[in-house]
């Protein structure tokens, strides 16, 4: 399969109110943050026009306002559309990715998904797309325990198994998940409708990434893990992660 001549959906989750940065003393949306004169929402895009996707749908509800007046519906090559979820303050991002379910079933495209807060290598969007794959995530195995909330994954021979927050056993991981991964539109459409189906009874305050193991476990479906290797990438979540993906962008440049 030529995954280079695939052309891709991409979905950005940004309505959180990024309440962890505060302490930078601003009140705009995290993925306005600027690194090296771009904004963290702009260094997502200028990865995403290298690679054959045209459309991305960004989840927005905390000062949307402030994120279509910085993007647009065009950002170069790119179309862009906005998902608005309304009830931002009181969900999590499982409900903003399942915002999106009418637009996984319209563009009949396979989707990358990518949390907005998330500044990674550019190389590692080249390690997803020419997978041959088409269920992919990515799996850091040189994580380090900051929060002691990690999800990290299980899994074997390529082939996830679970996903756990590292406070739940003591070992046995492959690496910590990372935001940023590859799915078929059958994939999509699938997991967006057993989200539907467990917010139903529990509520839509779960992330959507730790129930990615209970839907392959009960559904019998098989889901492939690729390693990030040295890539580095950071979730920007406190002034720290901020620091410090200002210092990976020099790296990023110079590896570039």
């Amino acid at each position: 399969m030529d995954n280079g001549s695939i052309e891709y959906h991409c979905i950005i989750l940004a309505a959180g109110c990024g309440s962890r940065m505060r302490e930078l003393g601003t009140d705009i949306p995290k993925c306005l943050l600027r690194i090296n004169n771009r904004t963290l929402l702009e260094s997502h895009l200028d990865n995403l026009i290298k690679y054959p996707i045209n459309d991305v749908t960004i989840v927005v509800g905390y000062k949307k306002d402030k994120i279509v007046g910085t993007i647009g519906s065009t950002y170069k090559t790119l179309r862009i559309k906005y998902v608005e979820s309304n009830e931002y303050s009181s969900t999590n991002h499982g409900w903003s990715l399942f915002l999106t379910n009418q637009i996984i079933r319209d563009n009949c495209q396979p989707v990358l998904i990518s949390h907005a807060d998330n500044y990674y290598d550019p190389k590692l969007l080249s390690t997803l797309i020419e997978s041959p794959y088409e269920d992919v995530i990515l799996v850091d195995p040189h994580y380090s325990i900051k929060t002691n909330d990690e999800l990290m994954v299980i899994g074997d021979n390529g082939v996830v198994g679970d996903l756990r927050y590292i406070y739940e056993q003591p070992g046995g991981y492959l690496g910590e998940f990372v935001g940023l991964h590859k799915w078929s539109q059958r994939f999509g459409l699938r997991f967006v409708d057993y989200l539907e189906d467990y917010f139903k009874i529990h509520g839509n305050n779960d992330g959507y990434d730790w129930l990615i193991g209970r839907f392959i476990e009960q559904n019998n479906i098989e889901l492939h893990y690729l390693l990030t290797d040295n890539r580095k990438w950071i979730n920007v979540n406190h002034e720290h992660d901020y620091l410090y993906a200002k210092e990976l962008s020099e790296e990023f440049l110079d590896n570039t």
